[in-house]
């Protein structure tokens, strides 16, 4: 199976219902845009590059992973575009957690060669819809929750 794998932090429902309400309070009926809701609001650690050609190779990356040591993540308190692509909540204190985890999985998939950017994406313009703008979010957000497993996503 050729897929694009990576291996994230879920955001727990204490901390998500900061972002419920985004959704709902700015304009979405954009086609072109893409919210990101519910079990979508993550944090990723690594990306394994766009082919992975068997999953059980992503299997042995997330059997490596038993041993990391947990993490508290901290919300940044603002949030921040990334380029004209997307706008995100940076997460902070999770650098330590994926050089560990880049160190574990460096056999699997392609290099990563940008630095960690922690972060939990709030919405993106979709691949090709440079007409839509993204929105300019003013909420502050504020929380932290411990990273104590790492999920295996497609």
């Amino acid at each position: 199976m050729v897929g694009k794998y990576f291996i994230a932090a879920k955001v727990p429902q204490s901390v998500r219902r900061q972002f419920d309400h985004l959704y709902s309070h700015h304009d979405h009926h954009h086609h072109g845009l893409s919210w990101y809701t519910g079990e979508w609001l993550i944090v990723p650690i690594r990306y394994f590059g766009h082919h992975i050609h068997d999953i059980g190779e992503a299997m042995v990356a997330m059997h490596s992973l038993h041993s990391i040591d947990p993490a508290t993540a901290m919300l940044g308190h603002e949030a921040h575009k990334l380029g004209d692509d997307l706008v995100y909540v940076p997460v902070h204190c999770l650098d330590g957690m994926a050089r560990d985890v880049r160190k574990k999985t460096r056999h699997i998939g392609e290099d990563e060669m940008h630095s960690f950017v922690g972060r939990i994406t709030i919405v993106k313009r979709n691949h090709g819809s440079h007409h839509h703008h993204l929105p300019h979010i003013t909420e502050k957000f504020h929380g932290q929750f411990v990273v104590d497993k790492l999920y295996l996503m497609h």
